[in-house]
């Protein structure tokens, strides 16, 4: 009888240790899950890079870090998600650096970029925006939306256009009037308005275009306002994954090393998928009749030209402090656009 009551005893005691009850070292730890949201809507094609980290981190840990998208603009307004990364609200977010630049002044600077995301990371950049990062309690993972140098965004018009000449006096929407300096110089006058308001300023007629990351054309629906997208593209990436840096700094080391490893494969796998994404915005937007135009080669160096001088001129003159200890590393002088 003793016998028995032994066996059966050893069989309910190895059940609950191997059903993880009594044992937490041998019971499957709970994979940590950090919540993300996203400047634009969790849609395709805008949201394959923010999906693209979540794979490659839950790869990388093999499931022991997730991250969750738990919304889009909707969930957080874009003015509103820096500070509430900064605070804890929430722990991280891809952010349009227009809308960080009062809690991290100088982060535009990095539009002005002649190299890719991934040399960013290789040559220093990062690491100096790390640094200013830091002091607003703030983390950069690296690029939400990765791109080769001066590729991100463009103009998105009601009529075609063939010269510089022809967007003057046009009104042009841009959140929080990022790239107004360029506009202006171009005779077209900056509109601030919100991603998500284009559609109603175009089909009201209160805009006559609209500035915006190729693939934002098909990330709101824009197709049935847009007549014209005018493919001289500009700007290096202006959104990045930024992370509350207490968060960061209290994650065990391989925790960390997780995500930075994930986006540093992001921001170069990425850039190549943003070329395959221009291309294919370009074929679906032209099958709903949209036109893709292009200038000269002596119009489009004039062109980016004029985005070069006109958006390095205003970057200095509201950073002067910050601005020329960075100029060298992110401007090239040998960038193939200036010839």
């Amino acid at each position: 009888m003793k016998k028995t009551i032994s066996i059966s005893l050893v069989i309910v005691v190895l059940s609950l240790v191997f059903s993880g009850f009594m044992s937490p070292v041998l019971a499957k730890e709970k994979p940590m899950v950090l919540k993300m949201v996203t400047f634009l809507p969790d849609v395709p094609p805008g949201n394959i890079w923010p999906h693209l980290l979540v794979d490659k981190v839950a790869a990388i840990s093999k499931g022991e870090l997730i991250i969750k998208i738990i919304g889009g603009p909707e969930a957080i307004p874009m003015s509103d998600t820096t500070m509430a990364v900064k605070r804890g609200v929430i722990d991280m977010a891809s952010i349009v650096t227009v809308f960080a630049e009062s809690t991290i002044p100088g982060i535009e600077i990095l539009g002005l970029a002649e190299y890719s995301s991934k040399e960013i990371r290789e040559n220093g950049t990062l690491d100096a925006f790390k640094e200013m990062c830091a002091k607003a309690g703030l983390y950069p993972l690296g690029t939400a939306v990765p791109s080769d140098a001066q590729k991100m965004q463009a103009f998105f018009l009601k009529k075609e256009i063939t010269s510089i000449d022809e967007l003057k006096g046009l009104k042009i929407a841009s959140p929080g009037g990022l790239q107004s300096a360029f506009i202006e110089s171009l005779g077209a006058v900056c509109i601030p308005i919100a991603y998500p308001d284009f559609y109603t300023a175009m089909e009201r007629g209160a805009v006559d275009g609209y500035v915006h990351g190729v693939p934002g054309i098909m990330d709101f629906g824009l197709e049935p306002v847009t007549g014209c997208m005018l493919e001289e593209l500009f700007t290096s990436p202006t959104a990045n994954f930024f992370m509350n840096l207490k968060k960061y700094n209290s994650l065990p080391q391989k925790y960390k090393d997780y995500l930075d490893q994930a986006a540093a494969e992001v921001d170069e796998e990425g850039a190549v998928i943003f070329n395959q994404v221009v291309d294919f915005v370009k074929t679906e937007i032209a099958k709903k009749g949209v036109r893709v135009v292009k200038f000269s080669h002596d119009e489009s160096v004039k062109f980016y030209k004029l985005y070069r001088e006109s958006m390095t001129a205003d970057t200095l003159q509201r950073n002067p402090s910050i601005f020329p200890k960075l100029q060298n590393l992110i401007q090239n002088p040998e960038f193939h656009r200036l010839k």
